[in-house]
């Protein structure tokens, strides 16, 4: 559907979609802002070519609408440690660790407090850092985390704040 020639096997030329000036590759044409199906050297060649353009790119906004909306989730992420998928349901068989950021199936984190010692024991299970002793110093964890733009760290850091 793009008003795309061929000048050599490797080299594509493309053309204005209204006026058919060419771009000899230098970039001067600007793809529409819609669809990306066809290009314009100007303004005023978008707009004079834009009837007979629309129902072309409806279409293909609608279908880049689709591809978008219906793309299936990524999977959820291993435990780190194990290397298990970790469950995709909110909180359960999973703990998430405001010092890294890193989220932890409980299978991981009782086989530590139930092997480590004593020091051990008050330790995040990847990173080594001690626990937080207070709320204040684990939202502090939290709005560094959301610093890192962590969108896991951002919900709980919400959560705190809902909660008071």
């Amino acid at each position: 559907m793009s008003n795309i020639t061929t000048k050599d096997a490797d080299d594509s030329k493309y053309q204005c979609a209204a006026c058919g000036d060419s771009d000899d590759g230098d970039g001067s044409l600007k793809a529409c802002t819609e669809c990306n199906l066809v290009k314009f050297c100007n303004r005023s060649c978008q707009v004079a070519h834009r009837t007979a353009h629309k129902k072309a790119c409806t279409k293909r906004v609608a279908e880049l609408f689709d591809e978008k909306m219906f793309k299936q989730p990524p999977p959820n992420e291993d435990c780190p440690i194990c290397y298990l998928r970790l469950p995709i349901e909110g909180d359960q068989n999973r703990r998430y660790q405001s010092c890294c950021g890193k989220m932890l199936c409980y299978g991981c984190v009782y086989a530590n407090t139930v092997a480590a010692a004593d020091t051990e024991k008050h330790k995040c299970v990847f990173c080594r850092t001690a626990v937080s002793s207070s709320d204040e110093m684990l939202i502090e964890r939290m709005k560094k985390r959301v610093e890192a733009n962590d969108a896991v760290a951002m919900y709980n850091l919400g959560t705190y704040y809902h909660k008071g």
